[in-house]
């Protein structure tokens, strides 16, 4: 007679697929039955847990072995770019001169001053500085742009005077 030991493939639970967004990070992770050896992709070693920042969407795979056997799951971390911000760059006006001040393509917009529209007018009479914060796709970024006025000038030419023809 022949016996034929059939060694179970590990068992093991990578954490969920997560969304980020870019510049942030979150945590990946797996779990599983005690002497599993477990090697993941993207060099990361052959621990259980790590705290990751792609900046574009990565798969992360990770690898685990047992008894000769081994086993594998997937963790897709998504990446979300940041709302691309264009204030530009600081402004000078004269004193009465109005400025259009937009953000970028966003789901919801927050100013200083509490408007959540898109785009606003302003008509500063001191130097001011404004500042916008736009979401999209769960992130947010931030601008802000210092609107510099120039008081209005005051023309003198002298006193009027009285002159002679020749």
């Amino acid at each position: 007679d022949i016996v034929i030991k059939v060694n179970p493939a590990p068992i093991m639970n990578a954490s969920n697929d997560v969304t980020i967004c870019n510049g942030g990070s979150t945590v990946i992770q797996v779990t599983g039955e005690a002497s599993v050896t477990y090697t993941w992709s993207h060099n990361l070693g052959s621990g259980t847990s790590y705290t990751v920042s792609p900046n574009t969407t990565t798969t992360y795979k990770v690898t685990g072995s047992k008894n000769g056997c081994t086993n594998t799951d997937d963790i897709i971390v998504t990446v979300n770019p940041l709302p691309v911000i264009g204030l530009g760059a600081d402004q000078t006006i004269c004193k009465g001169e109005t400025v259009t001040l937009c953000g970028a393509d966003g789901d919801a917009y927050t100013w200083n001053n509490g408007d959540n529209n898109p785009c606003r007018l302003v008509t500063p009479t001191v130097n001011s500085t404004y500042k916008i914060t736009v979401s999209k796709n769960g992130c947010s970024a931030t601008d802000d742009i210092i609107i510099y006025v120039n008081p209005t000038p005051t023309a003198n030419a002298g006193s009027d005077q009285t002159i002679c023809g020749t």
